[in-house]
């Protein structure tokens, strides 16, 4: 074990990160449930390799919409700021057109497997949530 410290790299962005906060949460608790794994097993809805994938346009939308942003024109606001999007690890975050036209592919179908994933999600997250609870 070294006690010499990792070397920091520090990024500006003309965001306040501390407005962000709940989209880290969130993008780290996605990572440790596995969650883009999920929606890359069960989304298909693209169908050219360029851009952002299946996977970029749901986690995009599910990290404005957990820190408040209700508007499909918040996500260019992530798509502009490299350090917020390092942080939430996203590569590729759509447009708001390109995920405006995402979003209109969903169908019946694919919005029945979307319900899989959450219902999954919730029950690896629901038994600490109440153990939680209780113990309060």
């Amino acid at each position: 074990m070294s006690i010499i410290a990792k070397k920091i790299e520090i990024d500006f962005t003309d965001d306040q990160i501390s407005s962000s906060a709940g989209s880290f949460f969130i993008s780290r608790m996605a990572e440790r449930l596995g969650l883009g794994e999920m929606l890359g097993e069960v989304l298909r809805l693209k169908s050219r390799h360029r851009g952002a994938d299946d996977v970029e346009m749901m986690l995009s939308l599910i990290y404005c919409l957990s820190q408040g942003d209700g508007a499909i024109l918040d996500v260019d606001r992530l798509a502009a700021d490299q350090p917020r999007r390092d942080l939430l690890g996203l590569e590729k975050v759509p447009g708001h057109r390109r995920l405006g036209e995402y979003l209109r592919r969903f169908g019946a179908r694919a919005c029945g497997r979307l319900d899989r994933v959450a219902r999954l999600v919730a029950r690896q997250v629901a038994p600490a949530v109440i153990e939680h609870e209780i113990s309060e």
